[in-house]
């Protein structure tokens, strides 16, 4: 005898033709738009997890460069003649020329160059007219 309320069905409905609410049959989506959809999916997530990957790596690679100690500041000798007068000093450049301003012993003023190295580069004699 069978209780009232309960439906016996003889064989189970298949998942791709549940009722819905509007009373329609099926899904939406074909078999191969899920399938696209699900490759999609998996492809974004290849992605994204390579461009994590990327991302720390390229972080610690930063760290690296910044935990780096900076160069030692080396000495530098500049040989100026016997009587020469330094009268100046003055940064050329971001690499480390210098530009300096002498007097020579006969009076003249000359701008010297001088590279990181200590290497003159040019020489810039400073005549007076009248």
């Amino acid at each position: 005898m069978r209780k009232p309320g309960r439906e016996v069905f003889l064989s189970s409905p298949s998942p791709d033709t549940s009722d819905t609410a509007d009373g329609q049959t099926g899904s939406p989506l074909s078999a191969g738009t899920v399938r696209a959809l699900k490759i999609s999916i998996i492809i974004m997530t290849v992605l994204i997890a390579g461009g994590l990957v990327a991302l720390v790596y390229g972080m610690s690679q930063q760290m690296n460069k910044l935990s780096d100690k900076p160069p030692v500041a080396k000495t530098v000798s500049v040989s100026l003649g016997a009587g020469t007068i330094l009268h100046a000093i003055e940064a050329a450049d971001e690499a480390g020329s210098l530009w300096l301003h002498v007097e020579l012993n006969d009076g003249r003023q000359e701008l010297l160059l001088v590279n990181p190295k200590g290497q003159l580069v040019r020489k810039v004699r400073l005549d007076q007219t009248q």
